[in-house]
């Protein structure tokens, strides 16, 4: 109870109030009545300390009693009394003393003579009644600022408590929203009608839209119809926080692009909402892997394949081009029977080569580069287009003569003609049509418009293929070097033709051009850096074909074979013994080891390689030279048969002229070289 209090109290009854100040002196604790300042007039004075004693006798017994309430701090029973007190007038007035212990403060309280002696009984009763109510409220009041103290501390420790566990969940959710962000796969939380809620940033790169964007479309924007209605149903079904794979499915980015994707999601509810969380993950690069991977395999089985029936197919053109070959010896050269032969020779070549780049292509070997005539590679080249392209597709070829030499691989840049002659096919189909071929020297000078950035001035030899067929759209003109980037139907093509032109141009220093338009049709030209070379010319008169008189031991499980062996060796003045078989030549050696100065084997025989013969002819002696002969082998190489010892690798099938200069270099020169 406030100081403000206690004195509208005591002034409602016009009492008097002092404070002890100790012994026997007292002091106003409220103002004072005008009745007691006329009594006694020294108590007006401001701060006037009184002796109530000298002032009211009857209060010198009631003083010590007061004290040892006010030490007592009012506990126990409030003691008062009732005195009269005579005035000047000769009347008596009645006064009443109360001794209390407020707010830690002893106090006399000296009621008003206003009252009655009843009155004042009764006042005084009630004062007391009132003392004792205040001393109560206030041990209540201290209760409860104890309580609320209390309280107030547990509230503080309760909100430190609270803010702790608040700064943990902001942290968590920190986290979550930073891994969920983070994540490499494209995250999409939508409700069970299938509105997007949220999304992460793979999202919105995964379908080129914007958080907002995305969290304004619905799964059907993003999905097929059918699509979206699997992966809300599947969802909706699921228990809660139960993942389960969705399977690869194609989604829709921005502009209409598909993109194949493997989905996985579970089932979420957060208050009373159920929401489906889905995953996405682009697979594109992974398809292009198995596309390549599936290429690579059919690369190898056509590889196994080609390996398969290489040595066979050679066996054949070897015996066609070698009876054609001695047939050639025997016909005067006017003789139309000689002209004839000569075609099929030169057919048989065709035939040969045709099997080299084949082999060439499937192992996907790094070609050695050579410089070579480009006239003459696109010539040839031209020649299988034309039976590769339909008829009713004119094929119109402008080839000058003298461009140049490259340095290139002449399979490589068939195989380059080859691809653009056949796209610019399928772009034309099944109606008429045109392919143009051109083949000019170009010299691009400083001055020039630059025909592609990575052009830099020179010569060059520029190839064009060009057609009226269907033509390519400007917006995919662009993407047409890119492996397994398609515009033709499923089936029709695997999407690497180009981007194999391009890689073997860009291989070669060149670059490759496209020009299109719809309906129009396209233009391809592939630059090709003119080289100071001179091309390798391997033709060589017969009249200067190089001749012996040694002795050669011919091996070749082939009988048609053994004999055109046979009879060109015989041809070019050499003795020859001839085996049927490994088995029968090692015998046959180890009969008569210094018999022969040379040995020739076929590489593929029963019962024991011409590898295997040669490595036991060569313990015997081991400096005889040995030519090693196959139709096609993987494992022999000439670098590979030399460090075995062996003197020269050829390739069948062989004319006679090869086999003349082999046979004498391996005689004439002991390292074979």
């Amino acid at each position: 109870m406030s100081e403000t209090l206690i004195q509208a109290l005591f002034k409602l009854f016009n009492a008097v109030v002092l404070k002890h100040a100790g012994g026997e002196r007292f002091t106003a604790a409220a103002p004072l009545p005008d009745w007691f300042c006329e009594l006694v007039p020294e108590a007006a004075e401001p701060g006037a300390a009184i002796v109530l004693a000298d002032c009211f006798p009857f209060l010198l017994d009631f003083i010590p009693e007061a004290q040892a309430f006010w030490e007592d701090k009012g506990r126990g029973r409030l003691r008062s009394g009732i005195w009269l007190e005579p005035l000047p007038d000769g009347q008596d007035l009645a006064l009443g003393a109360s001794a209390l212990y407020l707010q830690d403060q002893p106090l006399v309280m000296i009621e008003s003579p206003q009252f009655s002696y009843n009155e004042l009984h009764a006042t005084i009763q009630t004062g007391r009644e009132l003392a004792l109510t205040y001393h109560f409220l206030s041990q209540t009041e201290s209760a409860v600022r104890q309580d609320r103290d209390v309280l107030s501390t547990r509230l503080e420790e309760r909100n430190v408590e609270l803010e702790a566990i608040n700064q943990k969940l902001r942290e968590s959710e920190a986290r979550f929203r930073l891994l969920f962000e983070q994540l490499f796969d494209a995250q999409v939380m939508f409700t069970d009608r299938g509105q997007v809620e949220n999304a992460n940033q793979a999202a919105c790169r995964l379908f080129g839209l914007t958080r907002k964007e995305l969290q304004q479309a619905g799964m059907g924007d993003l999905l097929s119809s059918g699509e979206a209605e699997r992966v809300i149903g599947l969802l909706q079904d699921l228990p809660k926080g139960e993942p389960e794979f969705i399977g690869e499915i194609q989604v829709q980015r921005q502009g209409g692009t598909p993109v194949p994707v493997e989905a996985g999601g579970a089932a979420l509810t957060i208050g009373a909402q159920r929401y489906g969380l889905v995953s996405f993950r682009d697979i594109t690069e992974r398809k292009h892997l198995q596309m390549q991977l599936q290429q690579a395999q059919k690369m190898e089985a056509i590889g196994t394949l080609a390996g398969g029936i290489a040595h066979d197919f050679n066996n054949i053109l070897a015996a066609i081009l070698g009876y054609s070959e001695l047939a050639l010896l025997d016909i005067a050269a006017e003789s139309p029977a000689h002209m004839s032969l000569q075609q099929a020779v030169k057919a048989i070549h065709r035939g040969k080569d045709l099997v080299k780049r084949i082999l060439a292509f499937s192992r996907r070997d790094e070609q050695r580069k050579k410089a070579v005539d480009i006239s003459d590679v696109v010539e040839e080249t031209l020649k299988m287009v034309r039976a590769l392209v339909p008829a009713s597709i004119e094929i119109r070829q402008r080839i000058h003569t003298a461009v140049g030499t490259v340095e290139a691989d002449p399979t490589q840049i068939h195989q380059v003609l080859l691809n653009l002659c056949t796209n610019a096919a399928h772009a034309i189909g099944e109606a008429r049509g045109l392919i143009r071929v051109d083949l000019e020297r170009q010299v691009l000078k400083e001055s020039t418009e630059r025909v592609h950035s990575e052009l830099v001035p020179g010569t060059y030899a520029c190839l064009t293929v060009a057609d009226d067929g269907a033509g390519i759209p400007s917006d995919l003109l662009g993407k047409i070097f890119e492996p397994y980037y398609t515009t033709k139907d499923s089936g029709h093509g695997t999407g690497i033709g180009l981007a194999v032109v391009h890689g073997i141009v860009k291989n070669h220093g060149g670059v490759v051009t496209a020009a299109s338009q719809v309906d129009q049709g396209s233009t391809f030209r592939v630059y090709l850096p003119i080289v100071k070379g001179v091309v390798e010319v391997t033709a060589r008169d017969r009249a200067d074909m190089p001749t012996g008189s040694e002795s050669v031991l011919l091996v070749d499980d082939e009988r048609a074979l053994q004999d055109i062996g046979e009879q060109m060796l015989r041809h070019l003045g050499y003795r020859v013994v001839t085996a049927g078989g490994s088995r029968e030549a090692l015998d046959l050696f180890r009969q008569m080891p210094d018999a022969f100065d040379l040995v020739i084997t076929d590489m593929t025989m029963p019962h024991m390689t011409g590898e295997e013969l040669a490595r036991q002819i060569l313990a015997i002696r081991p400096h005889l030279p040995v030519i090693l002969c196959t139709g096609f082998s993987q494992k022999i190489t000439p670098e590979n048969a030399r460090r075995l010892g062996i003197r020269d690798y050829l390739l069948k099938p062989l004319t006679i002229e090869q086999l003349a200069v082999k046979v004498r270099r391996a005689l004439d020169r002991p390292d074979g070289t």
